[in-house]
């Protein structure tokens, strides 16, 4: 019930965009203490078409991060924000139930189970993806809700066909510490960055980009 120090009523509380500008101004108490020498460190994990998956390590935070190709421009689409004296080190047992529970959200689009997707995930999730329309020239964000994740396991599969028993599930788990996590999915037609944290001694999944693959590249 704490988040950055402070007590919160919510786990999951959404740093909104007009946020942003606040909490990096001068003035502000979590600002790096010298900018001119403070950590500022990047790896880009992996890069898709229009997204991406990095991590960004600052003096007293490291930020998992989500970048999408919108309009032309990379930007930041989503972030998990770590404290450093918070993150500990995984255990096997950790990266374990991480692998398991990314399993468990494919297996149960392909089983036509959205109570099964609905339940790796945390209520307040964010799943987004880059859209384009007319010929590429208008790009919006796609959005899916926890309530609409349900009816998407429920629906997917029927149209797709794909064997829940040999469909394509390659986890790959880029950084994980005792409470958070980032990770991708290769799944039969489509692939996911996942930011994973665990709330209250449970793994949840809380942020997701996705892109479809082409259908040449579809395996299920």
């Amino acid at each position: 019930d704490v988040y950055w120090g402070q007590p919160s009523d919510e786990w999951i509380r959404p740093l909104a965009y007009d946020l942003l500008d606040t909490a990096g101004a001068p003035g502000d108490q979590n600002k790096r203490t010298d900018p001119d020498n403070g950590t500022n460190e990047v790896t880009v994990f992996d890069t898709a078409t229009v997204s991406a998956s990095a991590m960004v390590e600052m003096d007293r935070t490291i930020e998992l991060v989500h970048a999408v190709e919108f309009e032309g421009e990379w930007v930041i689409a989503d972030a998990l924000i770590i404290p450093k004296e918070t993150a500990g080190e995984a255990t096997d047992e950790d990266r374990a139930q991480i692998e398991q529970l990314i399993r468990d959200y494919v297996v149960g689009f392909y089983e036509i189970d959205g109570d099964k997707v609905q339940d790796t995930c945390h209520s307040g999730l964010s799943k987004r993806s880059v859209e384009h329309r007319g010929n590429g020239t208008v790009g919006f964000f796609r959005q899916i809700t926890f309530e609409e994740i349900r009816i998407l396991g429920e629906t997917f599969n029927s149209y797709f066909n794909f064997n829940p028993s040999s469909a394509r599930c390659e986890v790959e788990i880029y950084y994980a510490d005792d409470k958070h996590a980032a990770a991708k999915v290769l799944a039969a037609s489509w692939f996911d960055y996942f930011h994973i944290a665990k709330v209250e001694g449970e793994w949840t999944i809380v942020n997701i980009i996705f892109e479809g693959l082409p259908e040449e590249q579809w395996q299920g």
